[in-house]
């Protein structure tokens, strides 16, 4: 009996510990070592009594399937919504003072912007750029020359 409460208190607190502590969670859920610990102590428990088994077994299936697995490519996508967000700042930042559109220390019509600025993208109807609801997306320049490149013109 006694082994079935130190069982029980031990899964209490083994679940807390996976679901409080990322860096052990990770280490646990996605490399070699840490699927053998958890088959070990899976093991051990269904040895101590089936019924704690079976629970830690449906822990650990719980735990994994609420893991949040970060990739290379969810760290790329937010990167480059910060790169985005960081050049539209940039931009306005360079030529924009007040709520007007300078270039070479004139005034540049809302008309005229997308010739004078090939790397600006109006994401709806052409506007002020200066102005923080106009949306833009800023268009690197190599991307710029790679389109250029495959025939595709942002100024057509």
């Amino acid at each position: 009996m006694d082994k079935i409460i130190t069982g029980e208190i031990t899964l209490i607190l083994l679940f807390f510990i996976l679901l409080s502590n990322h860096s052990i969670r990770s280490f646990l859920m996605e490399t070699i070592i840490g699927h053998i610990l958890i088959i070990i102590v899976l093991i051990t428990y269904y040895y101590l009594d089936k019924y704690i088994g079976t629970v830690f077994g449906f822990m650990i299936i719980f735990i994994h399937y609420n893991n949040p697995i970060e990739t290379f490519y969810s760290k790329q996508d937010n990167n480059e919504s910060n790169n985005a967000i960081k050049s539209e700042e940039n931009f306005r930042k360079t030529y924009c003072i007040g709520n007007e559109l300078l270039y070479k220390g004139k005034e540049v019509k809302n008309d005229m912007v997308e010739h004078v600025f090939p790397e600006i993208n109006f994401e709806n109807n052409i506007c002020n750029p200066c102005d923080k609801k106009c949306d833009i997306t800023i268009v690197e320049q190599e991307e710029q020359s790679t389109e250029q490149e495959l025939g595709f013109s942002t100024l057509a």
